[in-house]
């Protein structure tokens, strides 16, 4: 999945352009990366938009500075951010949402669910970074102009999707606060690849007593194996399906589950 509206054709846009022509279209720019808004902005220029910019940061963001930004004139908002870095990702939802703009998102993620989170606070339409800057043109020009490139059931679908990955990571992030703090010690361990045996060496226990913790853990966490306690760790803080990373090696685990 590429793009996740139906981008108009050149030809569409040129003869509404003659019929009606369009109002100066300005593009504000808002991205994480300041080189790579520098080089979105030029490109547009050269497709003949007005473009202006500034710099997502993480973190809160005030009244402000989305004053500031609207104060720049824009028409049509595009986002450029690193969706799967939450705070980039609040940082972007807050400003869609202050700004009520026409929002364009283009996203280098696939993730369904964190593109369901931007469509949530406004986006009229999001991209994959993988479209040209043709089609980033002529969506933009489009969504300017009021156009609904996204149907009402693929918006539903996405949003719903991201409402289920916060359930999940909520849901999982119950389970791992049940754990006590030796017993997240020991999962944490088991999560950078270290064995029972290990672990009881770094802890200065015996390896029955780590045996019996990871059990209890595996209990807490309502899982069958080492490897799904890992798994499930490691999904702790995502709300796009990812699993956060690599479990980091060996989790000691035996086919039937039990600590090794």
């Amino acid at each position: 999945m590429s793009v996740v509206c139906d981008v108009p054709r050149e030809a569409d846009v040129s003869a509404e352009a003659v019929e009606q022509p369009l109002p100066d279209v300005r593009v504000l720019v808002l991205s994480d990366l300041p080189l790579v808004a520098d080089a979105v902005r030029t490109a547009l220029r050269s497709q003949g938009l007005d473009a202006v910019g500034a710099t997502i940061a993480p973190g809160p963001v005030s009244q402000g500075q989305a004053a500031r930004m609207l104060q720049l004139g824009p028409t049509v908002l595009l986002v450029l951010a690193d969706l799967a870095r939450e705070p980039r990702l609040a940082a972007a939802r807050t400003l869609i949402e202050d700004l009520h703009l026409p929002t364009v998102v283009l996203a280098a993620t696939e993730e369904e669910a964190l593109w369901g989170a931007v469509l949530e606070s406004g986006a009229s339409t999001v991209l994959s970074a993988s479209v040209t800057l043709d089609e980033v043109v002529l969506v933009l020009r489009a969504v300017e102009r009021g156009a609904l490139l996204l149907a009402p059931d693929q918006r539903r679908s996405m949003i719903d999707t991201w409402h289920q990955a916060v359930r999940t990571r909520d849901e999982i992030g119950g389970r791992i606060g049940s754990l006590s703090p030796r017993e997240l010690e020991v999962l944490r361990l088991l999560y950078r690849g270290e064995t029972v045996p290990g672990i009881a060496e770094q802890l200065g226990v015996a390896v029955a007593t780590v045996r019996s913790q990871v059990r209890s853990v595996l209990r807490k966490l309502g899982v069958n194996s080492q490897l799904g306690a890992v798994a499930l760790y490691a999904q702790r803080g995502s709300t796009g399906g990812s699993t956060g990373g690599s479990t980091g090696g060996s989790t000691g685990t035996r086919p039937d589950g039990d600590p090794t």
